[in-house]
């Protein structure tokens, strides 16, 4: 009887002092890995947040049958931003300033930068402005 209740305090004691047998909390960044026994347990960044790009012609070239200028639209679940030609030249066929859209996976939402003030003498934007597009 005195052997059965001694080896399960002896395998307890055991366990205590055993390093590898304790619960321990290991935090990694990513990039960081760490091996356990056999394994080797590595942290990566989630798979990225992409917005779905669909891409129109914005100004179409009849005479020689191209597109000048694409708008892009791009779209994550029910937001929407569009880059496209805001200030065109018809002269020379060309854009002078798009605007852009940039998405932040982490607010999942968009910013776009379009020209608030455009030098049509010179023919570049003199000042830009940023807005939100999203919740």
């Amino acid at each position: 009887m005195r052997r059965i209740i001694l080896f399960p305090a002896l395998l307890g004691v055991l366990l205590c002092l055993a390093p590898d047998a304790r619960a321990r909390d290991i935090f990694l960044q990513p990039g960081e890995s760490v091996q356990l026994g056999e394994a080797r347990v590595t942290c990566v960044e989630p798979a990225a947040l992409a917005p779905l790009r669909l891409k129109d012609c914005q100004y179409w070239d009849d005479y020689a049958k191209t597109c000048l200028h694409e708008r892009q639209t791009l779209s994550f679940e029910k937001l929407s931003c569009v880059e496209e030609c805001q200030h065109w030249d018809s002269y020379r066929q060309t854009c002078l300033y798009a605007t852009t859209c940039q998405f932040n996976p982490a607010q999942k939402l968009f910013v776009r930068t379009s020209c608030a003030e455009f030098d049509s003498y010179a023919q570049h934007c003199l000042k830009t402005s940023q807005e939100k597009v999203g919740p």
